[in-house]
């Protein structure tokens, strides 16, 4: 499952912009999410804010963590 898919199944909202850049992006939009251009090795910031902001939060970096689970 990608970073887009899984932000979408949390309630609360999913920022993301590289570490080097300014511009804040949807982390539940693909389109948005494809905007920055992240590579191999990118490091990016990801914000949540709601509901389930800590659950969302802890998920999304398991995945980053796994390297989207493709090993």
């Amino acid at each position: 499952m990608g970073f887009a898919s899984t932000a979408a199944t949390f309630r609360c909202a999913v920022r993301v912009r590289r570490h080097d850049g300014t511009e804040w992006v949807d982390g539940k939009s693909v389109m948005q999410m494809l905007m920055l251009a992240c590579t191999h090795g990118t490091t990016i910031e990801v914000q949540t804010d709601g509901p389930d902001e800590r659950d969302a939060l802890d998920t999304l970096m398991r995945l980053i963590d796994s390297r989207f689970e493709e090993e």
